[in-house]
């Protein structure tokens, strides 16, 4: 669909990629529609190496990211554990200074190296799951591994001043993110200004309508999503089902293609 000169510009990208077979067929089926300009992907989740094989046809469609994880899934390093810890955790371990430095590199290290192995490239942008690579320490060793790894690529700020009236988790970002936009901007990296896209995921809320007021905003914005199709699989490594669900459903519907957004890949 062609869409008029004074369409909004939007960088909707898909988070959570390879964590579970649903929401990888999800995100390929909106990726092959033309419904997505950006995939962030774990490189640590159960499901990367099967969808990063059916993803790959379609990499002249939407950037293909890294989605730095620790929390929640199966680290990659042994000496991490079971499992990563709990959001909460890590942000207390973060901000307390208290997370194993040498650990933690070690596990971002894995992460790098074993999305480049199977994708072939380094990522076109990098980010965090639950925005974990702006927290303190872990940015640090982000921005060193980018610098080594990926020196091209875009990476995610999560600090947007116009959004702080819209829902109290934009305040918190902003708090949690302020100090990596300032290094985002000494290091020259190039990042998005504006972003969208949290919301309250306990409560049922009118997606369509969220979409349409982020959809409607002048300047050119990062919308993240979270489309999938809940299965097993995810339901051990998160809580966040009907609301994958419901992006999805969106997204995949007739209404979503009448919003006058014109998407690309990159800031």
């Amino acid at each position: 669909m062609t869409k008029p000169m004074n369409a909004t510009t939007i960088i909707l990208c898909a988070d959570d990629f390879g964590i579970s077979s649903g929401v990888n067929k999800a995100i390929l089926d909106l990726v092959a529609k033309g419904r997505l300009s950006a995939v962030s992907c774990m490189s640590l989740g159960p499901a990367w190496e099967e969808g990063e094989r059916a993803l790959k046809p379609l990499h002249d469609r939407a950037s293909v990211g890294l989605h730095l994880t620790l929390t929640y899934l199966p680290p990659l390093v042994m000496e991490l554990g079971e499992r990563h810890p709990t959001e909460q955790r890590l942000l207390l371990q973060s901000w307390s200074r208290c997370l194993d430095r040498t650990l933690i590199e070690k596990e971002l290290y894995a992460q790098f190296e074993r999305f480049i192995k199977a994708w072939g490239a380094p990522p076109d942008f990098i980010d965090g799951h639950q925005h974990v690579h702006v927290l303190p320490v872990i940015r640090d060793i982000v921005l060193r591994l980018r610098e080594q790894y990926a020196p091209q690529s875009w990476m995610r700020n999560v600090v947007d001043l116009t959004a702080l009236t819209e829902n109290s988790k934009y305040s918190i970002l902003t708090v949690m993110g302020w100090r990596w936009l300032q290094l985002l901007r000494k290091h020259r990296v190039v990042h998005n200004r504006y972003m969208r896209g949290t919301y309250n995921y306990a409560q049922t809320v009118d997606y369509a309508a969220l979409m349409q007021k982020w959809c409607s905003l002048k300047e050119p914005v990062l919308i993240y999503c979270h489309p999938g199709i809940p299965d097993a699989e995810l339901a051990k490594f998160d809580q966040v089902l009907e609301p994958r669900q419901r992006e999805y459903d969106f997204l995949n519907s007739d209404y979503f293609t009448q919003l006058n957004i014109r998407l690309v890949k990159h800031p």
